[in-house]
């Protein structure tokens, strides 16, 4: 039996919406996009022409999905396709490409401090849910660099096949909607088990900042997600609002991942999203972003632990796609040394 690769991605095909929001979906002339940069052709196996993308772009239904949403690699890479996630798509399906790898910027990360979060970023989704304000407030994310923002790939699958974008608070426009147009996930993401859960968006156009300068989140790649830390959220009227936890490794119930983290709210609210920021001192310096909620508490009062995750378990991942597909250097994402 061919091996299997996680594809969270996949999960919420077999949840319902997906289908139904499949007209929504915008589409990007390939035109638009260099040739350099175009993704590698490939012939579907019903002999069509397609392209090299991953799953997320592409509208074809005809994959087979396994127990858990997982695919076969086989089925992923028979068309000649080599990235981890590709899938040869008929390119009448696809609905977004990479855009072009834009010109590294001279741009410093930043850290901050225990009332505030800079970086904070509020992603908003089309279509209609009951479980989530009429605004479309669903998730939120983290600022890095000019228009890279780091989230969790649970909420790329909730925004799967919609439109989705981003609000930066502190940016000089800050109501202002920034269209997300890539998104990626991390190629062992597990929608089950939440392992992994990472995704990182590309918005358009890269966001204003004023004469401040940009406010990217210096991320500690190297630091552990634990001891007094600040879960960043929102209030009832989607203003940024700040959680302190009390973290320790682990999950918070049963079951174990190795990037998993438990933070205990210290006090009785409780205003963590999914996707949030989660901050801590390291080596007794600045605050830094070392973690991430992969779970929220929605404005809870007496809420029971969240479940977090850390950072520096995907740190090559993370660095790798940062610098080689994103275009960003090094420094303007983290302080630490290689």
């Amino acid at each position: 039996m061919a091996s299997i690769t996680h594809l969270g991605l996949l999960a919420l095909m077999l949840v319902g919406f997906a289908t139904s929001q499949m007209e929504t979906t915008t589409k990007f002339s390939l035109t638009e996009t260099r040739t350099a940069n175009k993704p590698k052709s490939c012939t579907t196996k019903l002999g069509a022409n397609g392209l090299c993308v991953d799953l997320s772009f592409c509208n074809d239904e005809t994959y087979e999905i396994l127990s858990g949403g997982n695919i076969y690699d086989s089925e992923l890479r028979m068309a000649g396709c080599n990235g981890q996630s590709e899938w040869c798509c008929s390119e009448k399906n696809v609905t977004q490409i990479p855009p072009p790898k834009p010109e590294q910027q001279e741009i410093n990360c930043i850290v901050s401090n225990e009332t505030d979060c800079p970086w904070c970023v509020k992603l908003y989704r089309d279509g209609e849910d009951t479980r989530i304000p009429k605004s479309g407030f669903f998730c939120m994310g983290t600022m890095i660099g000019p228009n890279v923002i780091l989230s969790t790939g649970t909420c790329m699958i909730q925004a799967q096949r919609q439109n989705l974008t981003a609000v930066i608070p502190s940016s000089a426009n800050p109501t202002m909607k920034y269209l997300v147009k890539f998104r990626i996930i991390h190629p062992e993401y597990n929608s089950g088990t939440r392992a992994n859960d990472l995704a990182l968006f590309v918005v358009y156009p890269d966001v204003e900042w004023g004469s401040s300068g940009p406010k990217g989140a210096c991320i500690g790649m190297k630091a552990s997600l634990t001891g007094d830390c600040i879960g960043a959220g929102a209030d009832d009227d989607e203003n940024i609002d700040l959680t302190p936890l009390l973290v320790k490794s682990g999950t918070c119930g049963s079951g174990d991942n190795l990037d998993a983290a438990c933070g205990n709210v210290i006090g009785d609210d409780c205003s963590v999203v999914p996707g949030a920021p989660v901050m801590c001192r390291v080596n007794n310096g600045p605050i830094m972003m070392v973690g991430l909620a992969k779970l929220g508490c929605l404005r809870e009062t007496s809420p029971p632990p969240v479940l977090l995750g850390h950072l520096n378990v995907a740190a090559t991942w993370l660095s790798d796609t940062l610098t080689a597909d994103m275009g960003l250097r090094r420094k303007t994402f983290t302080n630490e040394a290689n």
